[in-house]
Order: structure tokens, then C-alpha cells, then sequence
């Protein structure tokens, strides 16, 4: 049984509505051990016959028999695993991969061999066989003709292949070089089939034992040793099973990954400047996707879309009596251990309402507000993490923790003396801390009693009644509390502003009530009214029609809680058991959601809101589609390059599969600078104070989206590119065939 058998071979070219014949006819059998040489003239068909023989183009007539078995049902895969296990070529414009070294040259036809070392050892021994020892870490761009040939037969050695074709190896060398060659050839090809297609038969003659010369297309004469009058060579027996026939293995697979990803580095690595710009590609893609998502995806916008009844907390039930009537202490306390709550709040206003802070320096009492977020107040008892300065603890002390974006507001304030107003009531600063995450709400810490304090107070301040001051010594004018400023120092006096006109001494029957809550009047009697404002507030005389001590001001709070404010908070565990407790109290006369309950707003209201989130994922989108273009666009400038390396990779029989992962690998290797710099531009960002207040914090899960998306991007355009690369034959893409875009 021959090597290799053709039967009437036919190869037809169709070029632009026209028909030529490549060869036709073709009779040929040859075997082991022999070399042989095909001459005839230029355009006769040599090098057609040769890139059938190797699979590497198509044939549409009789049969290609290897080993016996036909070739002509064989599909892409099919041709590749036969040059893989069949084929080394060598041609004649050498085809070495130029921005490889020597040694990477062959070690890539070496892959078979899984270990790295024996890869390296067989790939310099294999170098030392053709001369090229000296020369292991020069570039192929870097080598003489005579260097690159001798490189190329070492790298058609390295496989080991039972059948060596070489177009006119020496058709670019000179004499000299031309000989070295040839004798090299004959040396290293001894127990395989060598077929060499040559203009000079008397370069060769000494060597060859068979001539075959193609004249038009078909065989004019073939003389020399036949395969029947040479003795078969039984060196190694390929089992060959069509690509088609063959079922998924894993083990294959994962050899294939890893061959991939190795190849990838060599990839990757081998054009140092296209790395660089792949690297600033992606850099400036990630980047890009980055900035998009910051700056669409305000956390206020997306969660006010949800419409939240109040603010959540773990675990936090919120609760009011089915028939509107005020709970006692003594009843929120009952319910908390009836149902194993680990706390409660009885006047819960502070939970759902953000506050004001200002300094005393600011001028204008100018409030922090993180857009409508605002400020939570917390008491100190829930404080955790790092500060500078001390705990509050004692009462008119506050600890504020803002976003770092706050720094130099606050740069000048001055731990336990800086005095901060919180809704007009004052604190002593001291201490402070910052964090990053601007998508949260600023938070002030107090005394856990200076909490029920302002929650009373802020309750009453916000109410829908109002709190009037009855003058009768002014003629009964009436004065709205939110005319009032709330003074600490003043304690249980009151104070008008001399800005306003009024003379002291102020009647003894001037009342305060509280209108719409309680008939119940507070006399401030003439001793209860101060002549001046202490020295800490005296700069604001003027800014208010009246000062109220903080005493008086909680008096009247305590008459509101007490006789209007009905709901309160029972805190357990975790959400499960706090769903189960609502359950519960729902059925005892109570109305009890969670904290994370939601309501349907206004039909005009949900519309606009969930057409700005629309609006915002469209301007999102439209920004991670042009990145894609752009990418793409410059990706398929680059990759052309790659076109004749993946030809020469494929023309050694390196698989498909392993060379399309290498191009996958490439674009993910070079995403790893850039999620470098996108932690990097991310930390300068939102650690910088001036920096911080313009783009939204991103969370863990985002960055892992962005990260993810720009590799599905990569993924996606290499695959575009891949099935340009990939689509015409190897030797048309080695002879210059075209690629689009």
C-alpha cells in the first residue's frame, strides 16, 4: 500500500467569471524513503500539485489516497489534522514567522510535546542538526535567506512528519547556500518521502531517486524508482480518524486550552508595539465603559423609581395601631419581647428623615446635603469603624462621617470646639471621619439620648400643625415656630431679636401654644425671657424673629409625640423573622410592613421616572456600543497582521482550535492592563476629596460587569475577525489573498 496515492487529480481555479486549469489527470503514487523532484515551467502546475499533496488547497477532481484511505469527502477540520500528523513544508519564500525568534519558530511545531523543557531541548537539538545553534534567540526578521531556510527544515523536522514538501527551497539563495540546502535535505529526510518541485534538476540530480515533470497542467514524464520497486518503510503507522466521525473530548479540549493559552502569550508578546496599542485599546475601552456607568447610574435615580415607603434597615419592622390610637411605652415595649424583637424606637421620625449640619463658620448656615439623600442621624450606640477624635458622650456632642468629596469643608474644623448646627440645634464637633462611597448619605452620631431628643424635635418642627407665639403685650401677634431658631445655651428662655423691633420687657402673660394638637398652653413668664443672647450665638442676633431654649422647644416636642405621633419601629434579627413578626401583629390590630415596602406612585409620576431610568440604560447602551465599534474598528486595523502567521501556523497543522484560542487569548491578556488601570483611575477617583463628588461609586458587582463586558467585547470582535481570517484556504492567504473587514 502506497504513502500516498493520487487517482486524476483535478485542480480548477475560478477567478472573476473565468475557469484555469491548476492540474488535471494526475497519476501518482509514492512512497517512503524516496525523493523526488518535479520540475516544469513556470505556470505548469508544480506548486498546485504540491499545495493538493499538502492539503492546504482544494481539489475537485479523482482522489488524494493517504495510507488507502480517500481524502475527498475531508472538511476543513479534517485537512488540518492530516497536515498536523503527514505534513512538513518548506517554502520557497521561507514563511517564517518573522516577529518569533529561531527557537520559537520550531518550539511551535514542537506543541505535540507537552513538556516545556523536552520541547526546548528537542528544538535546539533540532537547530544544532541544521546550523543553527548561534542563532536561537535572533528574530526570523533578523536572518539571512540561507538562515531562514535552514530554521524553516528544522521547524518541518521538529514534527516528524512521514512526508516533507519543499517549494524550490532554493529558488532565493545563491549557489553556495543552494547546495548546503539540497545535501541538508537529503540528510534529514532519509526515512521519509521528500518531494521538492525545482526549476534546476542538476541542483538536485544527485540526490533525487524519482523525476517527475509536469508539463500543462499533467504529468509529461515520471522516471526513477517507482513505490513498487522500493522496499516499504513500516517506520509509523497513523491511525487516522476523520475530524467529522470524531465525538467531543474533554481531554482533548483542555489539552487544546492549554496549548492555546501558551500560544497566546507567544502571540501577544511577539509585536511588542501592537501589544502596547491593544493594551491602550482596551485601557481606553474600559475606561470609557467605566466613566459611562458612573456617570448614568445615579443611585437616587434607580432607587427612587422604586418608591419606598421608608428608609431600609435589616430586620426593621415599621408599625402603627389598626385604629390610629397613640401607643404607650409600655406598649412598644411589650410588643418587642412578645415578639423577640432585640430593640425598638418608639418615635422612629429620624429613621425615614434626613437633617441639616452646617459649621459655625459657614456663612448663611449653610447646610450639607448629599442631593436628597441628606443626613441620617444615628445614635453613637450604632457607630462602627475608624475616626479621628472621640465618641460622643455626653449630651450637645456630635461625630460627623462624611464623603471624602467633604474634606476641605471641613478641613478647618477643630475637633472639640467647632461648633455644628444640627436643624438649629447645636453640637460640639469631635470627631470626624470620611469614606468614599458617595452613593450613601452623610451621617451624624450623638448620644443615644440627644437622638430621642432631635427625633422628638424634628417630628414636632415637621408636623402639619404649627407652633404659634401668642404676644398679647404685642398686640397679639402671632408668630409661626418655624420663624424660631433653637438656641441649646438658652436652656428654658426665650429670646427676640432686637433686628425685629421689639422692647424688653416682654408681659408676663405671653403664652406659646401648639395649634391644631392640644389646647394645652406653656406661660413663659417674664423671668423665662432672656435680654440677650450668650456670647457662643451672639453673630446670628437677627437671622431669626425669635430664639427658643432647647427646654422649652422639647416640652413642646414631648406634647406632640405623646398626643399625635403613632408609629413606631421594632428591629429583629434579619428580614425573615421580621416578615414573620409583620405577619403576626397584622392579625393582633396592627399595621406592620417592612421597611423595604414599596407604594405605587402617581400613573404621571411613575412615568417620568421610569422614562428617565429608560433614558439613562438607553445612553448607557449607546455608550457601550460606540466603544464596541471603535474597538472593533481599530482591531480589525491590527489583526491583518496576524494573517500570514495564522496561514504559516495553519500550514504546520497547529489545529484551528488552538490558534483561534491563542487570538482570544491576546485580546484577554490585554485586558489585564487594562482592569489594571481601571482600578487604578477608580481608586485615584473616588480617594481624591476633589475628585470624588463627580462620579458615582461602583460597587464590586459593577466592576465585575464592566470587566465582563469588555471581555465579551474582546471576545466578540476576535470572533468577527476570526471568521475572516479563517475563511479562505491557507494558500490563499499565504499567496495574498484579500481580507475584509
Amino acid at each position: 500500500m502506497s504513502l500516498l496515492k493520487l487517482s486524476g487529480i483535478g485542480k480548477i481555479y475560478y477567478s472573476e467569471g473565468s475557469v484555469a486549469v491548476g492540474i488535471r489527470g494526475v497519476d501518482l503514487a509514492f512512497e517512503r524513503g524516496e525523493f523526488v523532484a518535479i520540475t516544469g515551467a513556470s505556470g505548469s502546475g508544480k506548486s498546485t500539485l504540491l499545495n493538493v499533496i499538502s492539503g492546504m488547497d482544494s481539489y475537485e477532481e479523482g482522489e488524494l489516497y493517504i495510507e488507502g484511505s480517500p481524502t475527498s469527502h475531508y472538511l476543513e477540520p479534517d485537512w488540518e489534522e492530516y497536515r498536523s500528523k503527514y505534513i512538513s513544508f518548506i517554502f520557497q519564500d521561507y514563511n517564517i514567522l518573522e516577529s518569533y525568534t529561531v527557537l520559537q519558530n520550531v518550539e511551535l511545531a514542537l506543541m505535540h510535546i507537552k513538556d516545556r523543557r523536552e520541547r526546548r531541548r528537542r528544538a535546539v537539538e533540532l537547530l544544532t542538526r541544521v546550523g543553527m545553534e548561534k542563532h536561537l534567540r535572533q528574530k526570523g526578521s533578523k536572518l539571512s535567506g540561507g538562515q531562514k531556510q535552514r530554521t524553516v527544515i528544522a521547524r518541518a523536522l521538529a514534527k516528524d512528519s512521514p512526508i516533507i514538501l519543499a517549494d524550490e527551497p532554493t529558488g532565493n539563495l545563491d549557489e553556495t547556500t543552494s547546495k548546503e540546502i539540497i545535501n541538508l535535505l537529503r540528510e534529514v529526510s532519509k526515512d521519509k518521502l521528500l518531494i521538492i518541485v525545482t526549476h534546476n534538476y542538476e541542483e538536485v540530480e544527485h540526490c533525487a531517486t524519482r523525476h517527475i515533470r509536469i508539463f500543462d497542467g499533467s504529468v509529461e514524464f515520471d522516471r526513477g524508482s517507482k513505490p513498487s520497486e522500493i522496499s516499504a518503510r513500516e517506520d509509523k503507522k497513523f491511525d487516522y480518524v476523520p475530524a467529522k466521525k470524531k465525538k467531543f473530548d474533554l481531554k482533548e479540549f483542555l489539552a487544546d486550552l492549554k496549548d492555546g493559552i501558551g500560544l497566546g502569550g507567544h502571540v501577544f508578546a511577539s509585536r511588542p508595539k501592537l501589544a502596547v496599542f491593544t493594551c491602550l485599546l482596551m485601557a481606553v475601552g474600559m475606561l470609557g465603559v467605566f466613566l459611562m456607568t458612573s456617570i448614568c447610574f445615579d443611585r437616587e435615580i434607580v432607587d427612587e423609581i422604586s418608591s419606598n415607603m421608608f428608609e431600609y434597615r435589616k430586620g426593621r419592622v415599621v408599625v402603627v395601631r389598626r385604629d390610629g390610637d397613640i401607643p404607650t411605652i409600655d406598649e412598644i415595649r411589650a410588643l418587642a419581647e412578645e415578639y423577640g424583637a432585640k430593640s425598638y424606637v418608639e418615635c422612629d421620625y429620624l429613621i425615614d428623615t434626613p437633617i441639616g449640619v452646617s459649621l459655625d463658620y459657614m456663612p448663611y448656615r449653610y447646610y450639607y446635603s448629599m442631593g436628597s439623600s441628606g443626613t441620617f442621624l444615628y445614635p453613637v450606640s450604632e457607630y462602627e469603624g475608624t475616626f479621628e477624635g472621640t465618641l460622643p458622650d455626653e449630651e450637645g456632642e456630635m461625630l460627623l462621617r462624611l464623603p471624602i468629596s467633604e474634606k476641605e469643608e471641613y478641613a478647618d474644623a477643630i475637633l472639640g470646639e467647632t461648633v455644628v448646627y444640627c436643624d438649629d440645634v447645636s453640637f460640639v464637633l469631635t470627631g470626624i471621619s470620611y469614606y468614599y462611597d458617595n452613593n450613601l448619605p452623610a451621617a451624624a452620631y450623638v448620644t443615644d439620648e440627644d437622638y430621642m431628643l432631635m427625633a422628638r424635635i424634628l417630628a414636632f418642627m415637621n408636623s402639619s400643625s404649627s407652633v404659634m407665639l401668642n404676644a398679647a403685650s404685642l398686640g397679639g401677634s402671632m408668630f409661626s415656630i418655624h420663624d424660631f431658631s433653637i438656641c441649646r445655651e438658652l436652656g428654658d428662655k426665650f429670646y427676640f431679636s432686637k433686628s425685629f423691633g421689639y422692647d424688653m420687657p416682654f408681659s408676663e402673660d405671653m403664652t406659646i401654644g401648639i395649634v391644631g394638637i392640644t389646647s394645652e398652653l406653656l406661660t413663659i413668664e417674664a423671668k423665662n425671657m432672656a435680654t440677650k443672647l450668650p456670647e457662643e450665638i451672639a453673630d446670628y442676633d437677627g437671622y431669626s424673629v425669635a430664639f427658643v431654649g432647647i427646654d422649652v422647644i422639647e416640652k413642646l416636642a414631648r406634647i406632640y409625640t405623646d398626643n399625635d405621633y403613632c408609629q413606631f419601629s421594632l428591629f429583629f434579627e434579619n428580614d425573615i423573622e421580621a416578615r414573620r413578626a409583620a405577619k403576626k401583629l397584622f392579625g393582633e390590630g396592627y399595621i406592620a410592613v417592612l421597611s423595604n415596602a414599596t407604594f405605587e406612585p402617581e400613573p404621571f409620576e411613575k412615568f417620568a421616572k421610569t422614562f428617565i431610568v429608560f433614558l439613562m440604560v438607553s445612553i448607557w447602551l449607546g455608550g457601550i456600543i460606540s466603544l464596541a465599534f471603535f474597538i472593533r474598528l481599530c482591531q480589525s486595523r491590527s489583526i491583518v497582521s496576524f494573517k500570514n502567521d495564522i496561514a504559516i501556523m495553519r500550514s504546520m497543522g497547529i489545529k484551528t482550535s488552538v490558534i483561534k484560542i491563542s487570538m482570544y487569548m491576546r485580546s484577554v491578556i490585554a485586558l489585564i492592563p487594562a482592569t489594571g488601570a481601571l482600578f487604578g483611575v477608580a481608586a485615584l477617583i473616588f480617594t481624591s476629596p476633589k475628585w470624588n463628588g463627580f462620579f458615582n461609586y461602583l460597587y464590586g458587582w459593577q466592576y465585575a460587569l464592566i470587566c465582563a463586558g469588555l471581555l465579551l467585547i474582546a471576545i466578540r470582535v476576535s470572533f468577527k475577525q476570526q471568521s475572516k481570517l479563517f475563511a479562505g484556504s491557507v494558500k490563499k492567504t499565504l499567496t495574498g489573498g484579500e481580507l475584509n473587514d
